[in-house]
């Protein structure tokens, strides 16, 4: 009986003071149904794209060169949102009550939540600067972005619950994950999960668990008794030279079926996309073409440990 073994590694962020700055600059038109985003315009129709170049900056203090680059970069796109459509992006803070009680801050999560009433569905390459003042390291990003608003309102009727199989979130390499959606009408799952290593994969469906059709009302379990008792499982591990780390999977319901199609696959038969900046634009790209109120979102975050 085939076992399936993968680790599910979030992007996570460490404490720092952040300086966030930010012009728009004026970008070259991109086509049609397009526009330049200018200081004082206004903000888009549904459906309408804009470009916006903006700069953000942050105090770098207690992370890596690599981890503020991450971090500078998601307030760049925190930004262009909010220079494009004219509103402020609320920040989602997850609280992770385990040994450390460390606090979260979820990016990757919070700008593709539907919630925000726009998306970046293109990226030109960032640039970045690091200097210091006053001894203090300070790192910048230049980001040149097509924002898209979104169509359609929130339906406060369509909602989705995730839980996990462990109460308190906490896995040990090798334990079974198994996760419980509740969705509040008729609808289509599609899971992913964001490893630390910049993939982003397609959980479900997949390859051995085709139908993505659910109930409303009901608990649904991935996998499934059946798909246990053939010898289905997800199981926890650890990406090499580390010995905890934290994990997060992120729920879509839609209530038309909108396939998630990646063109890569690994090993496993799992689809995958294999860098984090382009996992973010394509998921945006899929969530754009899927009104607001056909969609809910549900995410949790937990650890894994030796």
């Amino acid at each position: 009986m085939k076992k399936l073994l993968f680790s599910i590694l979030m992007l996570y962020s460490l404490p720092c003071w952040l300086l966030i700055t930010g012009q728009a600059a004026p970008a070259k038109d991109q086509g049609s149904g397009e526009s330049q985003a200018s200081k004082g315009s206004s903000s888009l129709e549904p459906g309408e794209c804009r470009w916006v170049t903006v700069t953000s900056k942050i105090y770098g203090l207690g992370r890596t060169p690599e981890e503020a680059k991450q971090e500078a970069l998601q307030e760049a796109r925190k930004l262009a949102i909010e220079q494009v459509l004219g509103v402020k992006i609320q920040e989602v803070q997850q609280l992770f009550k385990g040994e450390t009680n460390e606090k979260i801050y979820d990016n990757f999560s919070q700008l593709i939540h539907s919630e925000v009433s726009g998306k970046i569905t293109k990226e030109k390459e960032p640039i970045y600067r690091s200097f210091f003042e006053n001894q203090i390291p300070i790192y910048t990003c230049r980001l040149t972005a097509r924002v898209c608003a979104e169509k359609g309102k929130l339906n406060p009727g369509f909602k989705v619950n995730l839980i996990l199989n462990h109460k308190d979130n906490i896995y040990r390499e090798g334990d079974d994950l198994i996760l419980r959606v509740l969705p509040s009408k008729d609808c289509y799952l599609t899971i992913f999960n964001v490893l630390s290593n910049g993939q982003v994969r397609v959980l479900f469906p997949n390859e051995m668990m085709p139908e993505n059709r659910v109930t409303a009302n009901r608990w649904f379990s991935i996998p499934s008794e059946a798909d246990l008792a053939q010898g289905i499982h997800f199981r926890m591990g650890l990406l090499p030279d580390k010995d905890e780390d934290l994990e997060e999977i992120l729920v879509v319901a839609t209530l038309r079926e909108c396939p998630f199609i990646t063109g890569t696959k690994s090993s496993d038969g799992f689809s995958f996309i294999p860098t984090y900046q382009g996992a973010f634009v394509e998921l945006n790209k899929w969530l754009i073409g899927i009104p607001r109120g056909e969609r809910a979102e549900a995410q949790v975050i937990y650890r894994i440990i030796q």
